[in-house]
């Protein structure tokens, strides 16, 4: 019989993380891939899109060097909360990514 196995998907300001649970909650597996957290100036905060993707696609790879993807019963997905992460027609980036970190909509 497979073990069946959640997966939890975690994409942060500064870290994507990747982790694998049994069904007891028990961790199995952690994968983390940092990411750039850019702040221009004083309350601007900046991510790039592209990177956040890329680091879970790498982050989801490596995981699955150490468990059977097949086994996966379900996946959690969470981020860093609000933000603008807009894209285009194509699915592309319009343009930089700007987490709920960022100030300068605030008055």
């Amino acid at each position: 019989m497979k073990e069946k196995l959640f997966l939890g998907i975690d994409i942060g300001h500064t870290v994507v993380k990747v982790a694998a649970y049994n069904l007891e909650g028990e961790e199995l597996v952690n994968i983390s891939e940092r990411v750039a957290l850019l702040n221009p100036k004083t309350g601007y905060y900046e991510t790039n899109i592209e990177e956040l993707f890329s680091s879970t696609i790498s982050a989801l790879k490596k995981i699955t060097k150490h468990i059977n993807p097949e086994n996966i019963e379900a996946i959690g997905l969470c981020g860093g909360g609000d933000g603008l992460y807009a894209l285009n027609h194509d699915l592309k980036p319009f343009e930089i990514g700007y987490p709920a970190l960022d100030r300068r909509a605030v008055n």
